[in-house]
């Protein structure tokens, strides 16, 4: 299930990122966010999401900002929750937003039964 959390700003936004699910794939379409007066563009893309045999997995997706002249990433962050592991973002460039965040539950074999978190912006300016 995607679950669309909705939110308003002023200078932010974004656009597109629209979630599909098939069995444990995710496809994203393309979206732009928009950031001040700044706009990066990101192509669709997918991943397969893997289940652990004993542990709930989180994944979170991030737009990134890797402070070279337009040039954006997408990072898929997979952590498995153990009584000491905690999900957070732990990489070198600016994260600009998290798009997507969810929990795999242990031995899935389809995305059915998992809410999928989508974290909309809108620009109120």
């Amino acid at each position: 299930m995607i679950n669309y959390r909705e939110h308003e700003s002023s200078g932010f936004g974004t656009e597109g990122f629209i979630p599909s699910v098939t069995n444990m794939t995710i496809e994203v379409s393309e979206g732009k966010l928009k950031l001040d007066d700044n706009i990066h563009e990101y192509p669709s893309f997918s991943f397969d999401v893997e289940a652990d045999e004993s542990l709930n997995v989180v994944y979170d997706v991030y737009l990134l900002d890797t402070h070279e002249e337009g040039s954006s990433v997408i990072h898929i962050d997979r952590t498995e929750l153990g009584r000491e592991s905690l999900a957070f973002y732990q990489e070198n460039y600016s994260m600009l937003h998290c798009i997507m965040t969810f929990i795999v539950s242990p031995k899935s074999i389809s995305l059915d039964d998992t809410i999928i978190n989508v974290n909309r912006v809108t620009n109120i300016d």
